[in-house]
């Protein structure tokens, strides 16, 4: 429709429609390859260890790679074991409790105030400071699609599958709308796995049911 546009043509001589593309799958994080991806983590991260806390928060509290980048640590509440994100995407500032074992690592780094990750001139990381560790930790793991975007999205799935209410989980990443969540979320096919298997047995099909 240029031409058209430009009056070089008074009108498309033929149309054309859309091809529809194919959904690719997203990768997420799998819970039994995590442990091997992490060791991986701090080894590419060696040189700039704060880029691995970083990761740990993105996998921990769901955060955006920006998110993490701005991150204070008065912004940590201890006693809850909390963190409220104080510079967000949609503006909102929601408590995100934090595991156990993420506080287990922040506690020997624990400052009063001040960005929880820095640059060693002690400014604020840039965008896509994680990616490359990232990518390194993926060919050292075999694994490929693993970014600070799927680590959120990794965070969504595990949180539903854990059977968190979607409403709770649209609170916690920050989203007006709980169809930006649900659009998170990846399908586990092992639950599927274990309904069909359920319908199998109350229905008398699985053999000696």
């Amino acid at each position: 429709m240029w031409a058209v546009k430009r009056g070089t043509l008074a009108a498309a001589p033929w149309r054309v429609p859309m091809l529809k593309v194919q959904k690719r799958p997203r990768a997420i994080l799998q819970l039994n390859v995590a442990r091997t991806w992490f060791d991986a983590i701090d080894e590419a991260a060696k040189r700039k260890p704060v880029v691995a806390t970083a990761v740990r928060l993105m996998f921990g509290l769901g955060l955006r790679e920006s998110e993490c980048a701005s991150a204070r640590w008065e912004w940590v509440d201890w006693q809850r074991a909390t963190y409220t994100p104080g510079i967000t995407k949609g503006r909102g500032a929601e408590p995100v409790p934090m595991p156990d074992w993420l506080v287990e690592h922040l506690q020997p780094l624990r400052q009063a105030q001040g960005l929880m990750v820095t640059r060693e001139d002690g400014k604020e990381f840039q965008s896509g400071f994680a990616r490359q560790v990232m990518r390194l930790a993926n060919t050292s793991c075999s694994l490929k699609g693993i970014t600070p975007y799927r680590l959120r999205g990794t965070f969504a799935t595990l949180l539903s599958e854990a059977g968190v209410p979607v409403q709770t989980m649209q609170r916690v990443m920050r989203y007006k709308s709980h169809a930006t969540t649900m659009g998170y979320l990846e399908k586990n096919l092992d639950l599927a796995l274990q309904a069909q298997e359920k319908i199998g047995e109350l229905s008398g099909l699985m053999s000696g049911a």
